[in-house]
């Protein structure tokens, strides 16, 4: 966790796990925002929690916190692209159709998943509302 949040505080890294699961916001993408907030721009971190007041007390305690150089560590440990579930449906509906091209973009995303390439934004999005919930098990 030290290295996700840039810090060896288990203090902080368990409040910001706190604020992300009231405020909802996507996990992946939260940690990966938090190298824009060590740089000094909090708006993308900011637009993943539904309550941005959850990280009010946190965000300059953690600033605190940071070494010099952070952002490019967050950036080396926190993907911006994971096969998000929605994603790998699609792409297994479209090869099932006969459809190849889904499923090679998403591999090609996927081989590079710590690269922010214009154009890919896409596959970084959590699932769209009334995907419902999604369970995967171990071997699927």
């Amino acid at each position: 966790m030290a290295t996700k949040i840039g810090v060896a505080d288990a203090s902080l890294a368990d409040e910001f796990l706190a604020a992300m699961q009231a405020g909802g916001a996507d996990w992946t993408l939260s940690f990966r925002r938090l190298a824009e907030a060590a740089e000094g721009d909090e708006a993308f971190v900011r637009a993943q929690f539904s309550d941005a007041a959850l990280l009010d007390a946190w965000l300059p305690r953690w600033k605190a916190a940071l070494a010099p150089g952070a952002a490019g560590r967050l950036r080396a440990a926190n993907p911006i692209v994971v096969p998000r579930n929605h994603r790998v449906e699609a792409a297994l509906e479209a090869a099932t159709a006969g459809a190849m091209a889904p499923f090679h973009a998403l591999m090609a995303v996927l081989a590079d998943p710590f690269s922010e390439r214009p154009g890919n934004e896409g596959f970084a999005l959590p699932a769209p509302q009334g995907f419902g919930q999604y369970r995967t098990y171990c071997g699927t």
